[in-house]
């Protein structure tokens, strides 16, 4: 059976009789190493969700809107709440999550979160602008990371 060069991973060919201890060597190999490899790729809802062999996952999603007007008041900022979002999975704890906002027409926004960021949803989400009345396009980009509960 043919080997990766450097790392002398197994590769089966279409002709060999393969068993799952090919599969289960290369695992040893790749877990010698002490680094972490994906375990699953895949999109769930809107979500696109990996998980990595450390029990680790990451989430991420990018949504569409519209025309959205900010003109409930913010402190010193004008905002439009773009709401909340369940999490594909449950997180042992509260994931690290990063949100943002690009702007595709109209004028310049940024997304923050607001409040009830929890292992199963981003909470409330916000976009902000200096100015009252303010129009804009964009995409929101959500990206959480985090141990899902067993």
């Amino acid at each position: 059976m043919e080997q990766t060069p450097i790392l002398g991973l197994k590769m089966p060919s279409m002709s060999d009789y393969v068993t799952p201890n090919d599969f289960n060597d290369n695992f040893k190999v790749l877990d010698k190493l002490g680094t972490t490899y994906i375990l699953s790729d895949k999109k769930n809802g809107e979500w696109f969700v990996r998980e990595w062999s450390d029990g680790r996952y990451d989430c991420w999603m990018a949504k569409t809107f519209s025309d959205k007007v900010m003109s409930s008041t913010w402190g010193s900022f004008y905002m439009a709440n773009i709401g909340a979002f369940s999490f594909p999975v449950t997180f042992a704890s509260i994931p690290h999550m990063t949100v943002t906002w690009d702007t595709t027409s109209g004028n310049t926004a940024f997304a923050v979160p607001n409040i009830g960021l929890s292992t199963v949803s981003t909470g409330s989400l916000l976009l902000c602008s200096p100015v009252s009345g303010q129009k804009t396009t964009g995409v929101l980009s959500i990206h959480v990371s985090g141990s899902k509960v067993n």
